[in-house]
């Protein structure tokens, strides 16, 4: 009883993040939304993850808070917890309205990567109702403040460069990029740079990151707690670095970059990881390196080497798989009222082609009462399609919907709800736990696409990035930058990186090139100035097609055809410098990102995003190709008049 006071004494001191204690690492997973368990048996499924370099201590647990239904008064109903399949617990909820308890979770029954925590109830009214799975009184709730509580110490010892991204990058953790990169102020340490940010969101698919880069020159002991990345020519590196610089280390970097781990000298419990050479287009070989955990898996040292740097056939997107393909078993659902979720990614610089379709192969039990008996698809948590169940189909049915109805491009949920009803009531709480229904592994998920040129930031990460890649795309910097445009843009590159599978197809200049697609960030380009929509003139934004820019605003412009037709220029800008920071916010975090549409947004300093789709592009290429028709026409015009005057001769 005194370990179970102690865990409700830590839930009040705990937050959900990840902590760090006598170097004793906390992390909580909270279940984020309150979640409904109805009818004589069900359960919840829900997924933790643990990191590979976690030494996992045994004061792990996990926190339940249930909310009861008064009308469950039968003494044998219980709660019981489950982890990876093995029973951590059980507690009666018979007569209670709430209950709040934990449960231990030992150490050798979790697992690297993601585990499973199932949680199960049984629970009746008065053990003779016959209709105890469709009584709406039977029900309990798993409230959103639950969460699973690990604790671990960090693998800090014996790191070595197959461990990368980490230490850098702690994967799924909320706080997970304590490091400080530091930079030369050449466009190949800049170009190396956006690579390595894109890297790191590549890694982490699914997390929002926080990047800090400072230049190698603005590094202060205030970041010696943390780890350093350091990318730069030799001949740039702080003294405090070069040291750790051999002599057999200089031999090899006039002709490749030199990637060297070495524990940190300022804390013993960070690392500095080095990326130099004397050629510094080098550099952009070793980031794309660190980029390929195959390659990594072949660095035995804390060194490695890189020349040229070619990367591997990239994943092609499949148009067709199944679940199997995408690691499913066969999934078994128990019980009387189970569901399960699955999402499906379509690319943001694709769209579904018409005969895209889901279909999910099935079995179910012969005890249902086939007359009741149904399943739901949801589509975003909405019910979208059913059918009704049938003994004749029992050992082999399927259920069918077409994508392109439900979904263009992005990601959609689909829901499959199964409502199982006993075909004999009075044997309910016993057939309960024998009903059953299984989706298939061979089931089918079909998705055709084609690439589309998008026009719209709707899309956005489209059209910086297609087909899995950076869309022949020019960084357009300013002369001068500092440690927060830097952080700016690599937090909209790590960003971009969550959609890639190859890393080519990036540059980085001072000027615009016209033979490319081209991001430009924080400058007012001359020549670009009569193709913005929001443009400034005479040290003031001009308003443009009924767009105003006060203050504190920033802007997002998407402009196709300026220097050629299927080029665009993507420019980021602001009356205040600010401005720039909250532009890239909308750029680098996926649920900002969700608000911008259209080809033009404003962004002010509160947040406020205005959106406007600008049909009448001005660009340069339209006003030469004008131009051009002018003249084609002016001239037809004056032969068919010395036509005519020489017909009338």
């Amino acid at each position: 009883m005194k370990r179970i006071l102690k865990i409700f004494i830590i839930l009040f001191l705990v937050f959900s993040q990840t902590i760090y204690a006598e170097n004793i690492g906390i992390k909580n997973y909270k279940l984020n939304n309150n979640v409904e368990l109805r009818g004589i048996r069900s359960y919840y499924d829900f997924n933790f993850y643990v990191d590979e370099n976690w030494f996992l201590k045994d004061e792990s647990y996990v926190y339940l808070n249930i909310n009861i239904s008064e009308a469950i008064k039968y003494k044998n109903s219980m709660l019981t917890v489950y982890l990876n399949g093995s029973s951590v617990g059980s507690v009666e909820i018979y007569g209670k309205k709430n209950i709040q308890t934990a449960f231990f979770l030992k150490r050798e029954k979790m697992k690297v990567g993601f585990n499973s925590l199932r949680i199960c109830a049984f629970k009746m009214i008065d053990g003779e109702d016959s209709y105890e799975d469709t009584n709406i009184g039977n029900w309990i709730e798993i409230q959103d403040d639950s969460y699973v509580h690990i604790e671990y110490e960090e693998n800090m010892e014996n790191i070595r460069l197959s461990n990368f991204p980490y230490p850098f990058l702690k994967r799924g953790n909320d706080d997970g990029f304590n490091t400080v990169i530091l930079t030369g102020e050449d466009l190949d340490s800049y170009l190396a740079l956006f690579y390595l940010s894109a890297v790191f969101g590549r890694y982490d698919a699914y997390s929002n990151l926080s990047l800090r880069v400072e230049h190698i020159k603005d590094f202060s002991v205030d970041d010696v707690d943390k780890n350093i990345i350091v990318i730069s020519p030799y001949f740039e590196l702080d003294e405090n670095f070069k040291k750790y610089i051999d002599s057999e280390d200089r031999s090899k970097i006039s002709n490749n970059a030199l990637v060297k781990l070495i524990k940190s000298p300022y804390n013993v419990d960070r690392y500095v990881l080095i990326i130099t050479s004397f050629d510094s287009k080098k550099l952009i070989f070793a980031a794309k390196a660190l980029g390929d955990i195959d390659f990594l898996k072949g660095v035995y040292d804390d060194t490695f080497y890189v020349g040229e740097y070619k990367q591997k056939n990239r994943e092609i997107y499949q148009d067709r798989v199944t679940l199997k393909d995408l690691g499913y078993k066969d999934i078994v659902l128990n019980g009387i009222d189970n569901e399960v979720d699955f999402f499906i990614e379509i690319p943001k610089d694709r769209s579904l082609k018409e005969e895209a379709f889901a279909q999910f192969n099935l079995r179910y039990s012969n005890l249902i009462d086939f007359e009741k008996s149904s399943l739901c698809i949801y589509v975003n948590d909405i019910p979208y399609l059913d059918k009704a169940l049938s003994l004749e189909k029992s050992r082999g049915d399927s259920i069918r919907l077409s994508l392109k109805d439900v979904v263009q491009s992005g990601s959609v949920k689909l829901k499959l709800k199964f409502n199982l009803v006993p075909k004999d009531k009075r044997n309910t709480a016993y057939l309960a736990n024998n009903l059953f229904a299984v989706i298939l592994k061979d089931s089918i998920i079909y998705k055709p696409t084609k690439i589309e040129k998008r026009r719209d930031l709707l899309f956005y990460p489209a059209p910086l990035i297609e087909d899995g890649e950076f869309n022949d795309l020019n960084v357009v910097i300013p002369s001068s930058l500092d440690g927060e445009d830097l952080s700016n843009l690599s937090n909209i590159f790590a960003f971009l990186g969550h959609s890639i599978k190859g890393l080519e197809g990036l540059s980085v200049s001072l000027f615009v090139d016209k033979s490319k697609n081209n991001l430009i960030y924080g400058l007012n380009l001359k020549e670009l100035q009569d193709n913005l929509y929001v443009a400034k003139k005479d040290r003031r934004y001009k308003a443009k097609e009924n767009i105003v820019l006060n203050e504190g605003d920033g802007v997002i412009e998407l402009i196709y055809g300026v220097y050629a037709k299927d080029k665009f220029i993507l420019t980021l800008n602001a009356v205040k410098r600010e401005g720039i920071k909250n532009i890239s916010k909308y750029l680098s975090d996926f649920d900002l990102v969700e608000r911008l549409r259209g080809n033009v947004c404003v962004i002010n300093s509160m947040g406020t995003v205005k959106t406007y789709y600008i049909e009448n592009e001005k660009s340069i290429y339209k006003n030469i190709f004008s131009a051009y028709v002018c003249l084609g026409m002016a001239i037809i015009v004056f032969i068919v008049l010395i036509y005519t005057n020489k017909c009338k001769e």
